[in-house]
């Protein structure tokens, strides 16, 4: 189906419908009122002159993470096979450097992961009473390091 609008001049109007809160709305109105414009004109002054900031994607995130867990995943399964199907040619030296070699790289996945979940982190909501005039800053509580040992 072809749209009247797909042959249209660009600087023609069309309708855009967008659900908002009430509050959403009568800020809408009250911003447009102070700034002496429409909310048509208002809007389309918002939108002209605002940036918007992407946030980083955290699909891309899990994904190089689970692809280091499956390296590792990997490196341990060759490591039990090699043991419990040659145990005559397992050397206890040689898999105590492999095991140390799992470790460390569990050891830079968690860091890994500490510095993704801050860098995703959501800041938390002020609740009313902290906003209010006088009323003291809130404290963060300090994250604890969940770093993995063996």
């Amino acid at each position: 189906m072809t749209w009247k609008t797909d042959n249209a001049p660009a600087n023609a109007s069309v309708q855009i419908n967008a659900q908002v809160s009430h509050s959403t709305r009568e800020k809408l109105r009250s911003k447009a009122k102070l700034a002496n414009l429409s909310m048509r004109d208002y809007l389309a002054a918002v939108i002209e002159s605002s940036v918007v900031e992407s946030k980083p994607s955290v699909a891309a995130d899990i994904r190089a993470v689970a692809a280091w867990l499956g390296r590792i995943n990997g490196n341990l399964y060759q490591l039990t096979r090699w043991v419990n199907f040659k145990p005559e040619s397992a050397d206890c030296d040689v898999i105590a450097m492999r095991l140390a070699l799992i470790h460390a790289d569990i050891r830079d996945l968690s860091d890994e992961m500490m510095q993704l979940k801050a860098k995703h982190a959501r800041k938390p909501r002020k609740k009313a009473a902290e906003t209010a005039p006088g009323a003291t800053e809130a404290v963060e509580a300090p994250t604890a390091d969940a770093r993995v040992t063996l």
